[in-house]
C-alpha cells in the first residue's frame, strides 16, 4: 500500500469508528464504556492463553482499563478512537510497491530453486530463474471463449474499477499461490489478509510482509476489532485497492469445497461501492463511481500439505470447536520443501481457476463491465444503493445483497473446481469400502475398514470409471475433471492416483501391493473424497460432518 494512503487510512478508520460508535450510542451514556469493557475483556482472555507472556500488552489494557474507571462519557469515545488506531496500525501492512515488485522476483526465484532441488539440472533449462514457479501454476479464466481472452478482460476490469477476487480455501499455501499466480497473468497487486500465524512462521513471514498481506489476527474476538477491520479493507476497496478475500474464513478442513460462507468482508463490498458513490456525488460526479467486481475463484491441488492434521481436526472429538490450529506442516520448512519438490517432480501442477466477475449483489458483468441480470439485460448497480435518488448505507439491506453474492459465489465454486485423479480415486475407494459395510458410520468405517482393508485392483479401476462418468454427467452444473483425469483410462488414473499418495503423506492413503490395493489411511482416503463428495451425493457432507 502507497505510504500516504496508507497513513490516511490509519487516521480516517478510527474517525469512522469514533464517528460509528457515537451514532448508535445515541442517548445512551453506558454504551461507550460498555463495548470497551468488553474489547478489554475480550483482549485480556486472549492474552490469558497465549502460550508466551505478553507483558507489554497486558500492562496495556491494565491502564486502559483503569483510565476507563475515572472516564466520561466523551472521555470514552476518546479511549475508542485511541484502541481503533491501536487495532488499525497491527492490521495494516508496512509493504511498498517497490519491495512488492522485488517479491514477485526474488521470492519466486528461491522459490523454484526450491522446487526443483531433487533434479538441479531443471534449472538448466528454465527460462530464467524468475520464471521457474510459472511452470507449477495453471492459471486459467472462463470469463471468455478462451483462457488468454478472459484473463485479458480481467486485466481491462481491473483499470476500470475494483477487483475483490474470492478463492476456495484449502492450504495456508493458497495466499501466496494466489498472489504470485494473479501477478503472472498480467494483474494488479492485490492486497489479501493473513492469519497472524502467517507473520510469525519463519517459511512465510518474509513473503506475508513484502506481497500485500494486512494482518488478521483470527484470535481476536472483540466485536470493535472486528469493526475495525471491516472498515480498513472498506476504505482500501473506496481507494481502489485490489482484494483477495477467502470467504471460507479459514481452510477446509473436511477436504470439501466450501457450501458456507463466511460473509464479514465480503460484505464490505457493498458498503464501499455506497460510499464511493456518495463521494463521488460531494465531488459533484454523477458518473457511477469506481465499480468492484468480485471473481469466484477455485484452487485446486493433487496433494495438500496439511492434509492429514486438517482431517485430523475435523474427525476428532475437537473439532466440533472449531479450534484454531497453531502448529501444522507449514511451521516445518523441511516439510514444506519435501512437500513442494516431490509434488512438482512429479507433475502435480496447482490449478488456479478464475471465474466469471459478479457485482456486489451477485449479477454477472460482462466484460465492458456492465451488470446482467438473470436474462441478460443490462442493469444498473448504482440503482441498488440509492435511496431517493441518493447513494445511502443501509447494513440491514446490505446484508441481503451480500447473502445473495454468497449464494452465487457457492455455486461458482462448484462450476469451477478442477477435480484432480487423487480426489476422483479416493471417492471410488471410499464408496466400496461403504457399499460393503454399510451399516457403519463414517467414524466407525474410518477406524476399522469394515468388512476388508483392501480392494482387488480390477474394482478399483471399475470403481474409479464410474465416478469419472458421474462427475462428467453433471456438465456445467458441476465441477470440472483435470487433465490427469478426462479423457484418460481409469487403469492410468488410477495409478497416477497412487503414485501421489506414496510420495508425501507419511503414511499414505493407499498402496497397490501386487493385484490389491490397501487403504494403509483411511482418514487420509476420506479427506480427497470429500472433495468429490457434494457433487454425488447430497447427505455426504452431513455424514462427514462430526456436528
Amino acid at each position: 500500500m502507497d505510504a500516504r494512503d496508507r497513513q490516511r487510512i490509519c487516521r480516517e478508520v478510527p474517525q469512522r469508528i469514533v464517528d460509528g460508535v457515537r451514532a448508535r450510542a445515541g442517548d445512551d451514556h453506558d454504551y461507550s464504556a460498555a463495548l470497551l469493557n468488553e474489547t478489554i475483556f475480550a483482549e485480556r482472555e486472549r492474552l490469558r492463553r497465549k502460550r508466551t507472556p505478553a507483558r507489554a500488552e497486558q500492562k496495556y489494557y491494565d491502564a486502559l482499563h483503569r483510565r476507563l474507571l475515572e472516564s466520561t462519557p466523551e472521555q470514552q469515545l476518546t479511549l475508542v478512537g485511541e484502541l481503533a488506531e491501536r487495532f488499525v496500525s497491527q492490521i495494516v501492512g508496512p509493504s511498498s510497491q517497490r519491495v512488492y515488485r522485488a517479491a514477485t522476483t526474488v521470492v519466486p526465484a528461491a522459490l523454484a530453486m526450491l522446487l526443483n532441488l531433487r533434479e538441479p539440472q531443471r534449472l538448466l533449462s528454465l527460462d530464467n530463474i524468475t520464471g521457474g514457479l510459472s511452470h507449477q501454476i495453471a492459471l486459467a479464466s472462463v470469463f471468455g471463449d478462451s483462457s488468454d481472452e478472459g484473463i485479458a478482460a480481467l486485466r481491462a476490469l481491473s483499470e476500470r474499477g475494483t477487483l475483490i477476487v474470492v478463492p476456495t480455501h484449502v492450504s495456508n499455501l493458497d495466499p501466496m499461490i494466489m498472489a504470485y499466480g494473479l501477478s503472472l497473468a498480467g494483474l494488479p497487486r492485490f492486497q489479501f489478509g493473513g492469519k497472524a500465524e502467517l507473520f510469525a512462521n519463519r517459511a512465510t513471514a518474509f513473503f506475508m510482509h513484502t506481497i500485500g498481506a494486512y494482518r488478521v489476527e483470527r484470535k481476536k474476538n472483540a466485536a470493535l476489532y472486528k469493526d475495525v477491520l471491516k472498515q480498513y479493507v472498506t476504505r482500501a476497496l473506496e481507494l481502489g485497492y485490489h482484494n483477495i478475500f477467502f470467504p471460507g474464513g479459514t481452510r477446509s478442513r473436511s477436504g470439501a469445497i466450501e457450501s458456507r460462507l463466511k460473509k464479514g468482508l465480503l460484505g464490505t463490498a457493498v458498503g464501499a461501492f455506497t460510499r464511493s458513490l456518495c463521494e463521488a456525488r460531494a465531488r459533484g460526479d454523477e458518473q457511477l463511481g469506481r465499480p468492484i467486481y468480485i471473481v469466484p475463484c477455485a484452487i485446486s491441488y493433487k496433494l495438500v500439505l496439511e492434509a492429514e492434521t486438517l482431517i485430523d481436526s475435523h474427525l476428532s472429538a475437537e473439532g466440533q470447536g472449531a479450534y484454531i490450529i497453531e502448529d501444522d506442516e507449514l511451521a516445518r520448512p523441511t516439510r514444506v520443501a519435501s512437500y513442494l519438490s516431490r509434488l512438482v517432480s512429479h507433475g502435480g501442477k496447482i490449478t488456479v481457476t478464475l471465474g466469471v466477475p459478479r457485482d456486489i449483489v451477485g449479477n454477472r458483468v460482462d466484460s465492458t463491465g456492465r451488470s446482467l441480470d438473470a436474462r441478460g439485460r443490462p442493469v444498473s448497480t448504482r440503482d441498488y444503493v440509492l435511496r431517493d435518488g441518493e447513494p445511502h448505507v443501509d447494513p440491514q439491506r446490505d446484508r441481503v445483497y451480500t447473502d445473495e453474492l454468497g449464494e452465487r459465489i457457492v455455486e461458482d465454486f462448484r462450476r469451477l473446481d478442477v477435480l484432480r485423479s487423487t480426489h476422483v480415486v479416493a471417492s471410488a475407494l471410499l464408496d466400496e469400502l461403504r457399499r460393503r459395510s454399510p451399516e457403519l458410520s463414517i467414524y466407525r468405517l474410518l477406524q476399522t475398514g469394515g468388512e476388508t482393508r483392501s480392494l482387488r485392483i480390477e474394482e478399483v479401476h471399475q470403481a474409479t470409471a464410474r465416478r469419472v462418468g458421474e462427475i462428467a454427467a453433471l456438465a456445467d452444473a458441476g465441477p470440472r475433471l483435470g487433465s490427469d483425469v478426462k479423457g484418460v483410462a481409469a487403469e492410468t488414473v488410477v495409478d497416477d492416483a497412487l503414485e501421489h499418495f506414496a510420495i508425501y503423506h507419511r503414511r499414505p492413503a493407499a498402496r497397490r501391493r501386487g493385484d490389491r490395493v490397501f487403504l494403509d489411511n483411511r482418514n487420509l482416503v476420506a479427506y480427497y473424497a470429500n472433495r468429490v463428495a457434494p457433487y454425488w451425493d447430497a447427505n455426504a457432507l452431513r455424514r462427514f460432518s462430526p456436528s
